[in-house]
């Protein structure tokens, strides 16, 4: 028996059991389309992977609501075959299956109108585009159009054999009925929550007229608005008990301030990061559940921890859980549960890369996502033995996946631990998903049968006595030096810092406004030191992820402990200051403590003084190019199935 007996236990919701209460939320992986309105065999691959996983409804996004519309046309059998194929699958596999609208409406060209003729700001991968200039506030006209396609795109979602049907009212057209903050209108539809539900009504009554009962209704609404006069849980609650009879999911979920422009710097409460505390939303969903509403609630955003998800359902604080990016890290999350294997379950880091890129899809923690079709982790044809440089993500990966196929192993690391660069993880509160991730490396590592040589520094005579066959090199990365005049001798550097924490005092000024330099900064003023970043470019975290910048500087800008200086250059070190130039005038920071990180560079050529003639060799992770965790754990994974 596993301890996941609440997550675990089957739902019947109307007339379809679901055999757990995981739902995959949906979204697109728009990287693995190409022109055809229609998904491609990647695509299939990728939720029917989530399926054999062990999920209790697949969910998937992208349909559109008129011939021609963006990313799947259902309008044309010739598109939809490959969608009815991949719903045949994931039911083959034990799952339901579940479409988002994703609101088309939005980027229909006759619909360009939102509930008062407000813009609206879209989220999607292309924001631009995604971005409605109404023509006005919307019709009775228009709204009884967009019900009518509503249902008219359930019917043929019928057709396809989908169980469920996610209304998407959030951000889009229709969502914003709801919110008082964005619905100014006077007449029948504004003003009370039963107004405001008055048109998402209508298009739940013209659905429900057309298909009956043969799809769930899964409505997915605001539970509240980090803005003045959003929508607050009193309102969500008096909602959904109004609808409650006509659909049959409430999913409740947090949302940001009101965006003006594509990609503001907004918190986002409805896809939250590990810089939010854990469990962000669940108090949204618990209040719904508490009030008393008749039908099943579920809670979302950021969730995958089983114990925590399995004490929501305990407590009584929702019905079932929508994880999106967590079965993106581990689609087989849910099996590994069935098997009592939770320690297995690769963890997310929360980085947002697999969040609506246009160019490639994949994810951090696990390089299979987005390459199920084509990477595949197979026995050696000869098994060979294999040295293994470096104990960092890199190294413990190639290690991990070499000993699966076959290969004789041995790791070698010149320190007394493993983790590498992972290691700043162990102080940071909002790296809790990436400490999560190197104790998952190192647990895999320790269960992969190899020799793991800790405190032993490998030399390239020690590498031809003990004969190996294949030596994969991941000596990582150091800090590069800045050619800075004055006092270099007090510098700390972001490698090794949290061993030297105990130097770090008074007022601290951190030279890089990288990534690395902002959250160092950031976790430096949480803990109470006054922090000034000085940044050489206009810019702060360039080359992150754009959603997760948002999420980073959204706290950083709101601590007051932080100064940012942006276009300013470092000039010189003194014994107790930092001068500046800026504005073409020099400026004098007080620096109780200096800490300069302005990259990485690869310790490439520690690793080719370790290379051999005659002996294959890969270069892997920080060594070969210093970038991020993401690029490392891909570089490993491909070197280690290669051999």
């Amino acid at each position: 028996m596993n301890d996941y007996q609440k997550l675990l236990s089957p739902i019947k919701i109307g007339k379809v059991i679901f055999r757990n209460r995981i739902f995959s939320a949906p979204m697109v992986p728009f990287a693995l389309l190409d022109s055809m309105p229609r998904p491609t065999d990647a695509f299939v691959e990728h939720f029917v992977a989530k399926a054999r996983g062990g999920a209790a409804c697949v969910s998937f996004s992208g349909v559109s609501f008129f011939p021609g519309g963006p990313i799947f046309d259902i309008y044309k059998y010739e598109h939809m075959r490959s969608l009815a194929s991949m719903v045949d699958k994931i039911h083959a596999c034990g799952s339901k299956v579940a479409a988002e609208d994703i609101p088309g409406v939005m980027v229909r060209p006759d619909y360009s109108y939102s509930v008062s003729g407000e813009q609206i700001v879209g989220l999607g991968y292309d924001p631009d585009a995604m971005t409605v200039h109404p023509k006005g506030e919307m019709p009775e006209e228009i709204m009884d159009r967009i019900a009518d396609d509503y249902a008219d795109v359930a019917s043929r979602l019928c057709e396809l054999g989908i169980d469920v049907l996610q209304l998407h009212f959030l951000n889009d057209p229709i969502g914003q009925f709801l919110s008082p903050a964005y619905n100014k209108r006077t007449d029948q539809y504004g003003g009370s929550v039963e107004n405001r539900v008055r048109f998402p009504m209508m298009v739940i009554d013209r659905v429900r007229k057309r298909t009956g009962n043969n799809l769930l209704l899964w409505l997915r609404m605001a539970g509240s608005e980090k803005m003045p006069g959003g929508i607050k849980i009193e309102d969500t609650i008096e909602a959904v008990k109004i609808l409650q009879d006509k659909i049959d999911i409430a999913e409740v979920v947090g949302l940001g301030p009101k965006q003006t422009v594509p990609w503001e710097l907004v918190e986002l409460t409805g896809m939250p990061s590990d810089f939010m505390p854990p469990m962000s939303n669940v108090h949204l969903a618990r209040a719904v559940k508490q009030s008393g509403v008749k039908i099943p609630v579920m809670t979302t955003g950021g969730l995958q921890d089983p114990d925590e998800v399995e004490g929501i359902l305990e407590r009584g604080e929702a019905d079932l859980i929508g994880i999106a990016r967590g079965l993106i890290a581990d689609p087989d999350l849910p099996n590994k549960l069935y098997a009592g294997r939770p320690e297995d379950i690769i963890p997310c880091v929360k980085c947002y890369k697999c969040v609506d890129s246009p160019l490639r899809f994949g994810c951090t923690v696990n390089p299979l996502q987005g390459w199920q079709h084509y990477k595949k982790i197979e026995p050696a044809v000869i098994p060979r033995k294999v040295a293994v440089i470096g104990g960092g993500p890199a190294g413990m990966e190639a290690a991990t996946i070499a000993a699966k196929r076959g290969h004789r192993v041995t790791l070698f690391e010149r320190s007394d631990h493993l983790g590498g660069q992972l290691s700043f993880a162990d102080k940071m509160p909002f790296k809790r998903g990436m400490l999560k991730f190197k104790q998952y490396l190192i647990r895999q590592l320790e269960q992969s049968g190899v020799d793991v040589r800790l405190n032993t520094t490998a030399t390239k005579e020690m590498l031809a006595a003990d004969s190996f066959e294949h030596v994969v090199l991941a000596v990582g990365a150091r800090p590069k030096q800045l050619n800075v005049e004055g006092d270099m001798q007090r510098v700390l550097y972001p490698t090794g810092l949290f061993e030297k924490e105990d130097q770090v005092r008074g007022k601290v000024v951190v030279i890089g406004g990288g990534v690395t330099g902002c959250e160092i900064a950031l976790y430096l003023a949480q803990q109470g030191h006054e922090t000034t970043i000085v940044e050489y470019t206009n810019k702060l975290c360039t080359g992150a992820h754009v959603e997760y910048t948002r999420a980073l500087l959204v706290p950083l800008m709101q601590e007051k402990r932080i100064t940012v200086l942006t276009d300013t250059k470092v000039v010189r070190i003194t014994e107790k200051e930092v001068v500046v130039e800026r504005d073409g005038k020099q400026e004098r920071i007080t620096a109780d403590t200096v800490i300069q990180a302005v990259g990485m560079e690869g310790r490439t050529d520690e690793a080719l003084a370790l290379w051999q003639n005659g002996i294959p060799t890969s270069i892997i992770g920080d060594c070969a190019a210093a970038t991020d965790v993401y690029k490392a754990m891909h570089s490993a994974f491909d070197a280690a199935i290669r051999l």
